[in-house]
């Protein structure tokens, strides 16, 4: 090794890297705490209020899909393929009806909405609220897939940010 001294230029800044950090840190944890966790739903005084608030669900995601009720009805008989003849093959059950899918969103209590439906009915509605209430009574979310590209992302910046501090690092060390 050379014992000649390094000279330092006297006009280079300085670079305070701890400083830098710690407000990296502090920035990180205020988006952290910013983002609201989800409660769990309590327990329910009876399993009526669930078919209540799962078929309110239901309705939201119609609502939001512009669909009328008999446009919904139709896309959950051709999810299942339910067709006359299908159904005289016993390869599926009788199609839905307009009444049935308006008595489970209108009596759900009296008629709660089977839970295979709720395949079709995302399908269809291409909505999720009904899958979010689902989730949420254990204090869950539900992602959509630009959320989870997003997610992704921002794991990979993460990753690419800790592997350029260890390349430094290792630059450091002769």
């Amino acid at each position: 090794m050379s014992k000649k001294k390094k000279r330092i230029d006297p006009n280079q800044g300085s670079f305070d890297f701890t400083v830098k950090v710690d407000e990296y840190i502090a920035a990180k944890n205020t988006i952290f705490d910013s983002v609201a966790e989800p409660a769990p739903l309590s327990g329910f005084e009876c399993e009526y209020e669930a078919c209540v608030l799962l078929a309110a669900s239901v309705k939201e995601a119609q609502r939001e899909a512009g669909l009328s009720r008999d446009q919904m009805c139709d896309g959950i008989n051709e999810f299942f393929g339910r067709t006359t003849e299908r159904v005289e093959q016993k390869l599926c059950r009788k199609p839905l009806s307009l009444d049935m899918l308006n008595n489970h969103l209108s009596k759900p209590a009296e008629y709660p909405l089977d839970a295979y439906l709720l395949f079709a009915i995302h399908h269809v509605c291409r909505s999720l609220a009904p899958a979010r209430v689902l989730v949420a009574a254990e204090g869950a979310q539900v992602a959509s897939r630009e959320e989870i590209k997003l997610i992704a992302l921002g794991k990979l910046d993460q990753t690419m940010a800790e592997m350029q501090t260890l390349k430094k690092q290792l630059k450091e060390y002769p």
